[in-house]
């Protein structure tokens, strides 16, 4: 028996896949194998790749990358969003995914997902952030909603008109603020007074960012029931985030 390290090829893949399936149809488990990559694309331009595999009743996102140069758009949340709506109904319960201190887990934390445990490292941008996201629960909630009365339906219509025309005017707002603040933050020339005087808008910003309305908001964002062309850099996956931590960067260098 020889141990060795070895390059992938067709030869070990089929290996894999043969074992792999004939193990769980022995234990009698459905596998339920497949992998997935859903692509962002501008013009014919990559701007970000999901990518990861569903097996057993779990769905497993391993990679999510977005390009330097389409950050802050909202293309991870979309692209998040493509692996949600392409399993939901077909036997997966949840969505399990992993990420490092440094990249993402304010973002997954904003889409729902739940953190399992963490795996500290003396460095915190290595710890390692375990998550994970119930399927189930968004189909309970669509079969509950398919019994909702006729005349009910009719009523949360106009509150969904009136919900949307408020989601819409608290990002705008939240969405001047970020500009000025991010702006502001980037001055080489920022005064601790400048940065006092930009205090009282970015608390605000923080509590929508850190509140239920941001999530609501992003909500009908994904559902499509905001205008295409409103801008919501609000609603983009570390934008806010990001800000704060520069906010408190500076406000420990202005000590």
């Amino acid at each position: 028996m020889e141990i060795k390290r070895v390059s992938d090829n067709d030869r070990i893949d089929e290996f894999i896949n043969s074992e792999f399936s004939n193990y769980a149809s022995d234990c009698g488990v459905a596998l339920n194998y497949e992998d997935f990559c859903f692509i962002a694309e501008d013009d014919g331009e990559i701007a970000g790749v999901i990518v990861g595999r569903a097996y057993y009743n779990e769905v497993h996102i391993g990679d999510l990358i977005v390009g330097k140069d389409y950050r802050r758009a909202g293309i991870g949340s979309r692209l998040v969003a493509a692996v949600e709506d392409a399993y939901k109904g077909k036997g997966y319960e949840k969505i399990a995914l992993t990420t490092f201190g440094f990249q993402a887990p304010e973002f997954y934390k904003k889409l729902g997902y739940e953190l399992e445990f963490v795996r500290e490292d003396k460095d915190p941008k290595l710890s390692k952030y375990f998550y994970l996201k119930q399927l189930g629960d968004y189909l309970r909630n669509e079969k509950v909603s398919d019994r909702i009365l006729t005349g009910v339906q009719q009523i949360n219509l106009h509150e969904t008109d009136s919900r949307e025309e408020s989601s819409i005017r608290r990002i705008r707002e939240m969405e001047e603020i970020l500009d000025k603040a991010t702006a502001a933050l980037e001055a080489p020339d920022l005064t601790r007074e400048g940065y006092e005087a930009l205090q009282e808008e970015i608390r605000r910003l923080e509590a929508y960012y850190t509140g239920d309305q941001w999530k609501q908001d992003y909500d009908r964002d994904r559902a499509g029931r905001l205008p295409a062309d409103l801008k919501r850099g609000v609603l983009s996956e570390d934008a806010v985030y990001d800000l704060l931590e520069r906010n408190r960067e500076i406000g420990e260098e202005m000590k």
